[in-house]
């Protein structure tokens, strides 16, 4: 399999740049055809019946 160095360069680049989720790489006869990245935001979630923590 035949991969060039940009292409492995811009993969390096999408993970690098990920805090959460996940890159996908799709081989066609030993080509790869797309990457996909998906990206996973993580949201603190504050309950406003227990603001600042209390009880």
């Amino acid at each position: 399999m035949s991969v060039n160095e940009s292409a492995i360069k811009g993969i390096f680049a999408l993970i690098k740049d990920l805090k959460f989720g996940e890159v996908i790489i799709k081989v066609q006869d030993a080509h790869i055809v797309s990457v996909e990245k998906r990206e996973k935001i993580r949201l603190k979630f504050v309950d406003p019946m227990n603001e600042g923590g209390k009880n």
